[in-house]
Parts: structure tokens; sequence; C-alpha cells
């Protein structure tokens, strides 16, 4: 059963109790579109490398649609492949350079955490305990007290350590899981199973958050309870990929309603 949480309701909290039948231990993040707005500068790269490599691409100037549909939460190779599928596998590597040179640029500049990001992993991490809504201290109890986190993304290390690095949080994860790392990328499960097997947690003592279709069908397909961030995709999408609820970020105050069940117990050890 899938919930859109819009109170918090007894009837709510009751239903998704049963989606976390032991105590949660761990959080799997997604980054690109769920720690940051990133797929926006994602799309602005591939707008602008596709307008300038291939001019008469018929898609140009690539809209953020067809981005979402065709291009978000996939790997780069696997994206450029699909779409130019006439082209050598030397020109998708050298396009794929291109597309992180150009992230780069773009994410130097602009690159920012979504609202609550930071208060959760800090908290985690560094223990900070800094003033912030209750809402946020609901979130930051999650990552705490012996909740492990973990990065699981499809984007290549050098991407991800750079991105990283621009959102301040290089060494705030137990884990980080990256394009090559598991045998096939998302929509497949193996990100996120690698992950798990990272944390030494079994999938129903864990809980995932992804913003794009083919992360959250990786994470349900890995028997991961998944949250949907709508930074790419509306709600209903979300849910109807597999996410059991679709919030705006982790700053969404309806996420007191789904969370508050799993943390009454502390984590089996």
């Amino acid at each position: 059963t899938r919930f859109f949480f819009t109170a918090t309701s007894r009837s709510e909290e009751t239903c998704f109790q049963t989606l976390f039948p032991v105590p949660l231990r761990a959080v799997l993040f997604d980054m690109d579109g769920t720690l940051s707005d990133s797929e926006t500068l994602h799309w602005r790269a591939y707008s602008n490398v596709f307008k300038r490599e291939f001019p008469s691409f018929p898609a140009n100037p690539i809209s953020r649609r067809y981005y979402n549909t065709n291009i978000g939460g996939r790997t780069k190779s696997y994206s450029v492949a699909q779409i130019l599928p006439n082209l050598p596998p030397s020109e998708v590597s050298r396009i794929c350079i291109e597309l992180e040179k150009e992230f780069e640029g773009l994410a130097r500049k602009d690159l920012k955490c979504l609202p609550g990001v930071k208060e959760v992993i800090y908290f985690h991490r560094f223990h900070c305990r800094c003033y912030v809504p209750n809402y946020q201290q609901l979130l930051q109890e999650v990552v705490c007290a012996g909740r492990q986190i973990a990065l699981v993304t499809n984007a290549p290390p050098t991407e991800m350590a750079f991105s990283l690095a621009c959102l301040d949080l290089s060494n705030c994860f137990d884990v980080r899981v990256a394009a090559g790392d598991a045998p096939q990328p998302k929509p497949h499960p193996a990100p996120y199973v690698e992950g798990l097997r990272r944390l030494g947690v079994r999938a129903k003592e864990a809980i995932a958050f992804e913003d794009s279709l083919a992360g959250v069908r990786s994470a349900v397909s890995a028997g991961l309870v998944t949250v949907g961030i709508t930074t790419s995709q509306p709600a209903e999408e979300l849910v109807r990929a597999g996410a059991a609820v679709a919030v705006a970020d982790m700053a969404d105050p309806r996420l007191r309603a789904s969370m508050r069940l799993a943390l009454r117990e502390p984590p089996r050890t």
C-alpha cells in the first residue's frame, strides 16, 4: 500500500508502521536531486553540451521534461548511448567527459543542499546541536544513536567527490557507492544491494531517499522502503514507481508522520 501524507493523523502513522517490521538501522541517500537540486544543473549541462556538440539533435534545446523522462537518474554513458545509438563508444566517452566538465562549471556557482539535508547529516557525523525547527530535529534523530548513513549514486566517483565537496558533505557518510561499485547501475537494484552489504544491514532495517524514477525502482527492487523527493518528478509518478511517500525535501514536516514510529525502538546490534 502507498500513501501520500497530508497530515499527521494516527491512522496514517498506523498504515506506515507496517512498512517497518524491525527497528530502523540505516538510511541510504541518493545524491543528485536528493541532497541537492543538482538535476537542474545536469539538465542545463546536457542542454549546453548537446547544442554545442550536436546542433541538429532533434530534441534541442533539451527540455526539462525530456531530461526527466530520458536521462535523469541514469548514468551518463547509458543515457548518451541510448539517445545517440549510432555514436561510437569513444565518442560516448568523450561526451560524458564534456558533460561532467559542464556540470562542474555550473555546480561551482549554483550547487546548494536542499532544505534539511545538512541538519540531518551533520548531526549524525559531527553531533552538532544547533537550533533547528522541530521537524528537522526529528530527522536528525533518524541518523544518530546508531543509525548509519550511506550515499548511493549513479554518478562516477570523480563527480560524486566533486559534488560532495561543493556541498560540504565530503566526510559525512559511513558508506559511499558510486558508478562502477556495483555490477549494474540504477534502475537495477545492485547499487542499493551493495550499499546494504557494506552497511551490514538488511533491506527491511533501512530506508532510502530518492528523486528519480530509476532510483526509486532501484531502491524498491532492493527491498527498501523508499521516500520520494519531488525535485524532478511529481509525487504521483514517484509513488507509481514504488515510493511509499513523496515529499518536497527532507525539511518537509509531513515526514514527521512517516518517521516517528520507526524511531521508537533502538537499532538492533
